[in-house]
């Protein structure tokens, strides 16, 4: 198997939270023996052009996606959301991203929103992961009276059939840990598939302190107040991968774990290396 590729990752277009520029993470990758590259920026696909050319430079597939931000109603101000990330299976995926990243800014509230009616609307070509402690699958067990996946699986299903992943994240933290167990139980009794991501907001682990310090300047705060990482937040290997979630989950069946972070590996087989230039119709000057 090639190099671990994350399939939930923060570049510099995630303004004010990530911090890795898009040539800087396709050379890591090409470096390391990785057969893909994916950026899944915040409400937008600002990303996606420099993605294309430094793959391409490099010889490795580019995964094109978006961290949405979902609420149960986008025409709605004052109202929380939760995280769902949409990766490109093909031209088709990568069309139904622009439009759902257009509409996300069309609704705008301090971040890009959209609803469940906007998903319905533009679901082809989609793969869609759960999220970490802020995404839907937290939202469904955590704050819900019934703490059981089965209505958001019953909501989602629908809209991306089996290509809607269950996602587990390595973060050191006891609600991380007990996100990823009920995970990993309700997907042996359902049949869901489950993948692994660090959701790396930096590039490599000596830029944690310039990371905090992006944060610092963000928030308008002294030091590292208010710091939301738990860990490490760089682009992991493999091996950082298992040590991480082995050290998470001690004394648990590390297999579903294990095979949630080979699982990456799965579904990037299953995404087109397609030209998202195909079909741009660009004017020329006659003059």
């Amino acid at each position: 198997m090639s190099e671990f590729v994350h399939l939930s990752c923060l570049s510099d277009r995630s303004i004010g939270t990530g911090l890795i520029k898009p040539s800087q993470l396709v050379e890591h990758y090409a470096s390391c023996g990785a057969k893909a590259a994916c950026i899944t920026d915040y409400g937008n696909m600002s990303a996606a052009i420099q993605l294309h050319k430094h793959c391409r430079s490099h010889s490795i597939k580019p995964i094109y996606g978006m961290v949405v931000n979902l609420v149960e109603d986008k025409s709605l101000k004052k109202q929380g959301h939760h995280n769902l990330c949409l990766l490109a299976k093909d031209i088709s995926g990568l069309r139904s991203l622009t439009k759902i990243a257009t509409v996300g800014a069309m609704y705008f509230y301090y971040v890009p929103r959209i609803d469940l009616d906007t998903l319905r609307q533009y679901n082809e070509g989609l793969i869609a992961l759960t999220g970490g402690v802020k995404g839907v699958a937290a939202k469904q067990l955590f704050t819900s009276a019934d703490a059981d996946l089965q209505p958001l699986l019953d909501t989602m299903r629908p809209i991306y059939g089996d290509s809607l992943y269950l996602e587990i994240q390595d973060a050191p933290t006891d609600s991380q840990k007990r996100l990823n167990e009920e995970i990993v139980a309700f997907a042996s009794r359902s049949g869901v598939g489950v993948v692994a991501t660090g959701m790396p907001h930096y590039l490599l682990p000596e830029d944690s302190d310039l990371h905090k310090s992006l944060y610092t300047a963000r928030n308008y705060r002294s030091g590292a107040a208010g710091y939301p990482l738990k860990g490490a937040g760089h682009v992991k290997s493999y091996t950082e991968m298992v040590d991480s979630l082995s050290s998470l989950h001690q004394g648990d069946n590390l297999a579903p774990y294990l095979s949630a972070i080979d699982h990456a590996d799965y579904i990037i087989d299953l995404i087109e290396d397609f030209d998202l230039r195909d079909g741009v119709k660009i004017p020329r000057y006659a003059g």
